[in-house]
C-alpha cells in the first residue's frame, strides 16, 4: 500500500514539475524587441558584411599584407570631388570607409578602401599612415 501511495505522489510531482517549466518556457521564450535596438543589430551586420565583402574582391597578394576583414573599421564619409585613388564618379557622394590594419608596422600602415553604400563594390584605395 505504502509502495502504490508513493507511486502516485511520485508521478503528481512529475507531472507537476513538467507542466509547470513548460509554461515557463514559454514566457520565458518572449522578450520584446524595440525597433531601435532591432536597427542598431542590423546596422552591426551590414558593417560586418561590408567589411567581409571587401575582403572578398582583394587579390591574395593584398590579402597576405592586411590582418583580416574581422579586425577592419568601418566609417562613412562624402568623398570631396577630384580625390586621388578614386573613381571620379564619387565626387560628393557618401561611401563606407573600410580601413584594414597592415600585419606588419610599415609606412604606410594601414589600406583604405572606399565602398559604394548600395553595391558594396570597392571605387578607389588609399594607403593611409
Amino acid at each position: 500500500m505504502k509502495k502504490a501511495v508513493l507511486l502516485a505522489v511520485s508521478a503528481c510531482l512529475v507531472f507537476g514539475v513538467a507542466a509547470c517549466s513548460s509554461q515557463g518556457d514559454k514566457k520565458a521564450s518572449y522578450v520584446p524587441v524595440s525597433p531601435a535596438s532591432t536597427a542598431s543589430t542590423a546596422k552591426v551586420k551590414e558593417t560586418k558584411d561590408v567589411r567581409e565583402k571587401v575582403w572578398n574582391q582583394f587579390s591574395e597578394e593584398r590579402k597576405a599584407g592586411l590582418v583580416g576583414w574581422q579586425s577592419a573599421k568601418v566609417s562613412t564619409t562624402i568623398l570631396p570631388n577630384g580625390s586621388v585613388g578614386v573613381d571620379p564618379s564619387y565626387g560628393g557622394k557618401e561611401v563606407y570607409v573600410v580601413d584594414f590594419s597592415k600585419k606588419e608596422a610599415a609606412e604606410p600602415d594601414n589600406t583604405v578602401a572606399y565602398v559604394d553604400k548600395e553595391t558594396m563594390k570597392v571605387v578607389g584605395f588609399v594607403l593611409s599612415m
